[in-house]
């Protein structure tokens, strides 16, 4: 019998019904729409979780309490974790611990540029066409 992954999300992320759906596919998924009150109730929420999502609040104050768990954060300044605690307590997730928050944003807008790009053409007027780029682009 395969074990069913638990799915935490601990507020409202913003997530589409899509997405949450996808989310729920994945495994036993509990999505809370509210914030946690108090640390405590963020580490309450967190329990049994082999997946969490997760913002700051709670998890800068309890996330050592919290063990064998992988947490999906929608930020990368996460300098300020101990990596050697996250390791002990076997704590993983999707941050890029070695990456400055102006390096992410960089790069997130250089991926938003050139995605922006392909579409150009319909932010312009009719008749525009992609292989009429100002040249010098770097897309």
């Amino acid at each position: 019998m395969v074990h069913q992954k638990k799915i935490v999300v601990i507020q409202n992320m913003g997530f589409h019904p899509n997405q949450i759906e996808r989310l729920k596919s994945l495994g036993d998924g509990t999505f809370y729409t509210d914030s946690p009150k108090s640390p405590e109730e963020w580490v309450k929420r967190c329990e049994g979780a082999d997946i969490v999502c997760s913002g700051k609040f709670g998890l800068e104050q309890r996330i050592y309490d919290v063990k064998n768990t992988f947490f999906s954060l929608p930020f990368v300044g996460v300098g300020w974790l101990d990596k050697t605690k996250l390791k002990e307590h076997n704590i993983t997730g999707t941050c890029c611990l070695d990456v400055t928050k102006t390096q992410a944003q960089s790069g997130l807008l250089l991926g938003c540029s050139a995605r922006l790009d392909n579409f150009l053409h319909l932010l312009t007027p009719v008749g525009y066409q992609k292989e009429q780029r100002p040249e010098g682009r770097w897309a």
